[in-house]
């Protein structure tokens, strides 16, 4: 697809690897933010956190405990308790 048949694109979530980090955190990060993406979620395992990015920040919003989404098409939030979902790494 290309950005003109997207048409709610909610959230979007990356797992950096070492070869990508550079790219995601950066390149594509502000290709999301100017096609204003809702969210934008970058899963760091090494350091397990996520940075949760909105089109107008400039800085991200870093996690370490649980990150919780809820858009408003849904009836309960996703929540997402990160000890739990890196304890096997």
């Amino acid at each position: 697809l290309d950005w003109s048949q997207v048409q709610d694109l909610l959230l979007v979530v990356e797992v950096l690897s070492p070869s990508t980090q550079r790219h995601d955190r950066f390149a594509k990060r502000l290709l999301y933010q100017d096609n204003r993406v809702a969210l934008y979620w970058i899963v760091d395992a090494d350091n397990r956190t996520i940075e949760s990015w909105r089109p107008d920040q400039q800085f991200p919003e870093l996690t370490s405990g649980q990150v919780t989404w809820h858009p408003a098409v849904s009836s309960a939030p996703l929540v997402i308790v990160l000890g739990e979902l890196f304890a096997p790494i």
